[in-house]
């Protein structure tokens, strides 16, 4: 397994221009020979059986309000809560393709990088959505796949231009004075600095970061998500450290700033600036990408992140209908890190 692989099945964890959005729509997402065979059909019946095979892409099912047609999510959907009540059928690294396939869906949502995933399913014939969920424009054009594949592209169209507005009302902000310099921590071992990933150049948090007025200290690495050394990161110098988490993140370790004190010496430890950040749409690529880019200014510029509402929903998003009646429990493969 990659180091790319490994983070990707963690976190697990999370953003345009329209120009760029028509550019990754060409290439960004597809579906499977065994959905395309099946378009016809599709086209006069929107898919009613629906498996979400990753948080970001339950969440943005249910932005759209169709929530009712999922019978089966990943682990770690936990938003919103009706969620909660489906079936888990696995992650990234662990899906469970019997209890997949027993559940007959008419149509299977996955990451980009859950391919052999898809070929199994494209084997029995299950019709496959693949999206592309790395930058800000590929979750833009994620909403309008997923709500084209759902027969709802007129509600995923206002959904993703709410988003956009959202992101152009930090990009078209003036140029900051100075830019912190920030590292993002997408995951490490409870308890100690083992284990450290951060975010590198063009990923979705990595854009979070710069459009929020910070520097991401490791936006220059070429792996997407890279594992990190204390000498890389003493090297670099944070000014600001930030680790997002939420309720089944670290298999429930809240992370505690006291475990950066090891690294005396860096900037953001000397002055107090080790937060953790309460969320876990701060590392979901999904539609309340708004409340992330709130919380990680609030961090970066000094202020104190505040919790969103119990009821507070992505912008353009209609409440989820409840859920569809959960079938029976499968049987599901270990527990893989948050993606």
């Amino acid at each position: 397994m990659s180091e790319r692989g490994r983070v990707l099945g963690a976190a697990a964890g999370v953003a345009a221009g329209a120009a760029l959005v028509c550019a990754v729509l060409a290439w960004g997402s597809a579906l499977s020979p065994a959905a395309a065979r099946a378009a016809p059909a599709a086209a006069r019946a929107a898919p009613g059986r629906v498996i979400a095979m990753a948080p970001n892409l339950t969440e943005i099912v249910f932005a759209l309000g169709a929530g009712e047609r999922l019978v089966a999510v990943s682990e770690y959907s936990d938003y919103p809560p009706e969620a909660r009540r489906l079936p888990r059928l696995g992650g990234f690294l662990n899906p469970d393709v019997e209890a997949i396939l027993a559940l007959r869906p008419d149509l299977v949502i996955v990451r980009d990088y859950s391919r052999r995933l898809e070929e199994k399913m494209a084997a029995f014939g299950v019709p496959v959505l693949r999206v592309r969920d790395e930058a800000i424009a590929d979750i833009l054009v994620a909403v309008r796949e997923v709500g084209r594949a759902l027969g709802l592209p007129e509600r995923a169209g206002a959904l993703a231009a709410a988003l956009e507005r959202e992101v152009d009302s930090y990009r078209l902000r003036p140029e900051p004075e100075h830019r912190p310099r920030v590292l993002l921590v997408a995951g490490r071992t409870p308890g100690s600095l083992q284990d450290l990933y951060a975010p590198g150049a063009g990923t979705f948090l990595d854009e979070m970061i710069a459009l929020t007025g910070g520097s991401n200290v490791f936006g220059d690495s070429k792996i997407a998500y890279p594992k990190l050394s204390k000498e890389e990161i003493i090297a670099r110098d944070p000014e600001v450290i930030l680790e997002p988490v939420s309720a089944t993140s670290y298999a429930g370790t809240r992370p505690d700033p006291a475990d950066w004190k090891v690294l005396g010496t860096v900037s953001a430890v000397r002055s107090g600036r080790v937060h953790v950040l309460e969320g876990d749409y701060l590392l979901i690529p999904g539609p309340r990408l708004g409340l992330a880019l709130r919380d990680l200014e609030r961090a970066i510029r000094g202020a104190p992140a505040q919790a969103p509402a119990r009821e507070e929903r992505a912008p353009g998003a209609s409440a989820p209908a409840p859920p569809a009646p959960s079938p029976p429990p499968a049987s599901t493969a270990p527990a893989a890190p948050r993606p």
